[in-house]
């Protein structure tokens, strides 16, 4: 997304969008995490999408997923859990005039 200093959750969905990507569903989440179980993650994958709100920690959050070793965690995140860095992977739709697959994964 050329973020290179990191970025704000909004920051990211606002340049994600500007670059022509769409935001996923919220259902998208669990799809994509058990299509690519397999796929090695660099840390944690976010789901590019409407954050949602939480109640518990105050501040809207994304679904995320894991991998370490063997174990594949689904999660959620919000800017509470600490800062995204230009590194982060996020998971965005392509928009339906150049679908090729459903998602396209972006580094921050």
């Amino acid at each position: 997304l050329g973020l290179k200093d990191g970025a704000t959750l909004k920051q990211v969905m606002e340049r994600a969008t500007a670059l022509g990507l769409e935001l996923c569903l919220p259902s998208d989440a669990p799809y994509y995490f058990v299509a690519h179980k397999d796929e090695p993650f660099k840390e944690w994958v976010f789901m590019g999408m409407k954050p949602l709100a939480n109640d518990l920690e105050g501040s809207p959050s994304v679904f995320s997923a894991v991998r370490k070793g063997d174990y594949l965690g689904f999660n959620s995140w919000n800017e509470q859990l600490g800062s995204l860095q230009a590194s982060h992977e996020f998971v965005f739709r392509l928009p339906k005039a150049r679908k090729q697959d459903s998602v396209s994964k972006e580094e921050v």
